[in-house]
C-alpha cells in the first residue's frame, strides 16, 4: 500500500451447514477455518483488479523484488 494503510489477517472457525452446502456446490457441510484478509488502502484500479488471481502478478517495476519468490493467490 504505497499510500499507507493497515493490512488485517484474521482466522476463525466456521461451520458450514447442509443449507449452505446446497447453495454453494460442491461444498461439503462441516467444520472449516475461515481466512479473512482486509486492508484500509486506497484500492485498486480496474486494470490491476483484472490480474489479482494470477499467481505471480505484481505492480512493482521490472527488476524490483517480490519479497517472496513463491506465493499463492488463493487458499484451497
Amino acid at each position: 500500500m504505497p499510500g499507507g494503510g493497515r493490512l488485517t489477517i484474521e482466522t476463525r472457525n466456521s461451520r458450514l451447514d447442509e443449507e449452505f452446502a446446497l447453495r454453494h456446490r460442491p461444498t461439503i457441510p462441516g467444520e472449516y477455518v475461515m481466512l479473512i484478509v482486509s486492508d484500509t488502502g486506497s484500492g485498486m484500479d480496474a486494470q490491476t483488479q483484472a490480474h489479482i488471481f494470477e499467481p505471480f502478478f505484481t505492480t512493482k517495476e521490472q527488476g524490483r523484488g517480490q519479497a517472496s519468490g513463491s506465493r499463492r493467490s488463493t487458499v484451497s
